[in-house]
């Protein structure tokens, strides 16, 4: 199960125009999760950390459309296949 970070990068790698998708400022290719640098990794963690703060403080933590976050494991879950974190066992 890839943890939230790296969905958060797949999906900003994803984004913007299809001519642009998985490309760099530069138009190279960005380099897979795997192959990042770990600070890099970090500052995406970062990311992750802010996100679900935010959602913490608004009480929305696991009503983010159809996925929770588990703040033990740090991954994303289906919520309807999971009651539980699977990883964790907390909810």
């Amino acid at each position: 199960m890839k943890e939230l970070a790296h969905v958060l990068y797949d999906a900003y790698n994803a984004g913007g125009s299809p001519e642009t998708a998985n490309r760099n400022f530069r138009g190279d290719p960005c380099p897979t999760w795997a192959d990042l640098p770990e600070n890099v990794k970090n500052k995406w963690r970062a990311v992750e950390d802010e996100l679900t703060s935010r959602l913490e403080a608004t009480g929305d933590l696991d009503h983010t459309g159809c996925w929770f976050v588990c703040l033990e494991c740090k991954a994303y879950h289906e919520h309807g296949k999971y009651v539980v974190c699977p990883n964790t066992g907390v909810s």
